[in-house]
């Protein structure tokens, strides 16, 4: 979502430039693969990861420090590399330390927590651009934000306050600071899905519908993601509360 943001806000290069830097990042991937390979042969593998993370994590704060598409581009293959560097230890090393009857098991938990961190970071990246001055909106208590059956523009993220959700008339839930609404209108193309009103003074960050579908779709787990999170929560709406006792 950064890269995206960076492309169209920071550096002026359009919605071309975040598939551009997107390029240079897999680029990157490629070159630390062959590097990968060459540290397997050597036995050697285990330092990758903590170089990988180092390069990775320079290269992007370098890329926001110098704000220039020509220094950004080399600096986002060197981020690639990182990260090819990091994926290619992690898968390595798993497969040597976990025992065959549990290596299944292991690599799912792995990816289970991946997809989860690149849920929250998705989730995290408008808060902090917000917080930079990305558009933001104050709803009084009360209020209706979005409202079932409309046409949906926008991607909500909680800075402050709680708002309620209800389907069809009917309370589903709460939700609070650093949680969001309206990406299953953008993901699936369909009228909102659900009534959001403001139980109380809420501070929400908002990003039109074509830069939230633009950062999403720039990477396939941050589409996967996303994807995943809207289908839980229409599965959640869908089911009908069984009355107790």
């Amino acid at each position: 979502m950064l890269i995206v943001v960076a492309a169209i806000e920071l550096l002026g290069l359009g919605e071309q430039g975040a598939g551009s830097l997107n390029a240079a990042w897999g680029i990157g991937g490629v070159v630390a693969g062959a590097a990968a390979l060459a540290l397997l042969g050597r036995g050697r593998v285990a330092p990758a990861l903590p170089v990988g993370l180092t390069l990775a994590g320079l290269a992007f704060v370098a890329a926001g420090v110098l704000a220039s598409a020509e220094a950004t581009f080399p600096l986002l293959a060197a981020m690639g590399a990182g990260f090819g560097l990091v994926e290619s230890a992690l898968l390595t090393l798993t497969q040597r330390l976990a025992p065959d009857d549990v290596l299944g098991r292991v690599f799912g938990v792995e990816e289970t927590i991946e997809v989860l961190a690149l849920g929250f970071g998705a989730i995290l990246a408008p808060v902090l651009v917000g917080a930079l001055g990305i558009q933001g909106a104050m709803i009084a208590a009360g209020e209706a934000i979005v409202r079932q059956g409309e046409v949906g523009d926008a991607f909500y993220v909680i800075a402050d306050g709680e708002v309620d959700v209800g389907v069809d008339g009917v309370f589903r839930r709460r939700q609070g600071p650093g949680e969001f609404f309206g990406e299953i209108a953008l993901l699936r193309d369909v009228p909102r899905t659900a009534t959001i009103t403001a139980a109380a003074p809420v501070t929400a960050l908002s990003i039109g519908r074509e830069t939230f579908l633009g950062a999403i779709g720039a990477h396939a787990r941050s589409t996967r993601a996303a994807e995943s999170a809207a289908r839980e929560r229409m599965e959640a709406d869908a089911r009908v509360a069984v009355p107790t006792d």
